[in-house]
């Protein structure tokens, strides 16, 4: 199904090819058009910030699981397009259902950083092409993990936790659990000087 304003990753390897092509008839040998695109490298963006530009609804980027599909189908970031797999030759690209807009920022991600993720050379050098940092397991790690919230000693904490589990609860369709509040120790109210008995006019 076609996606409004989106432009399959064909059109990339299609323009690569042709220029490939132009040189090859032109004599020159045939250039590599593919190049790995490492974690320690690549411009990152973490998966809290990643997260915050989800629940804010922007619309100036594009989520790409590199993932093998079944991996994907198993759990993937929210909203995220499904690309194990066409990205790594024309022929695929021609094949696959799968459009990015290259117009966006785009967040790629692995299972990890220590997985490779291979693009046409033309894609690398897109200026907003960034990876997510610990790509799948530290989406899980940082956002979907279960919050802490026991033995929480102050009130910044108990927000701090309170924020971290609505996000959780945001991306996982659960409901939220509450932490417990703070409760400040009790001392027992001690008088300034000796304690005298009232007088009869006094009153109780």
């Amino acid at each position: 199904m076609l996606t409004r304003n989106r432009i399959v990753f064909a059109v990339v390897f299609a323009l690569a090819g042709a220029g490939v092509a132009a040189l090859s008839f032109k004599g020159d040998p045939p250039r590599e058009l593919n190049a790995a695109f490492h974690a320690d490298s690549a411009k990152q963006v973490s998966p809290a910030e990643l997260a915050s530009w989800i629940i804010e609804g922007r619309r100036d980027f594009t989520v790409v699981d590199t993932r093998p599909v079944e991996n994907y189908q198993a759990s993937h970031v929210r909203d995220a397009v499904s690309c194990g797999s066409c990205h790594q030759s024309k022929q695929q690209a021609r094949e696959s259902e799968t459009f990015v807009d290259l117009s966006k920022k785009i967040v790629l991600y692995a299972q990890s950083d220590a997985d490779e993720i291979v693009l046409p050379k033309i894609l690398v050098e897109n200026p907003r092409l960034l990876r997510l940092s610990g790509g799948f397991e530290g989406w899980q790690q940082e956002i979907l993990a279960p919050v802490k919230q026991e033995g929480l000693t102050s009130d910044e904490q108990v927000l701090d936790a309170r924020r971290r589990e609505a996000r959780r609860a945001f991306f996982s369709g659960e409901t939220p659990s509450a932490p417990a509040p703070v409760k400040a120790p009790v001392e027992p109210v001690r008088r300034g000087g000796p304690h005298k008995a009232a007088a009869a006019a006094e009153g109780c």
